[in-house]
């Protein structure tokens, strides 16, 4: 998937919060819980978030043919 789960989400009317659609804000942040993703900025995220498998879906891309997000 070559397209931003912030886009892809949009697409099929889910809503997730976000500001700056680039990474640096957070506030489209949620918990992966399996699969691979990833991202071009991740100024947006502690490392405290990094280490708890937090992503930032503005900017997230699947690596992985399933992803699970708890959002």
């Amino acid at each position: 998937a070559s397209d931003v789960y912030k886009r892809q989400a949009e697409l099929y009317g889910v809503d997730i919060a976000n500001s700056c659609r680039m990474g640096s804000c957070g506030s489209c942040k949620c918990v992966k819980i399996s699969g691979d993703i990833a991202m071009h900025n991740t100024d947006g995220l502690s490392e405290a978030d990094k280490l708890s498998r937090h992503v930032l879906l503005c900017v997230g891309t699947a690596n992985s043919s399933r992803i699970v997000l708890d959002a």
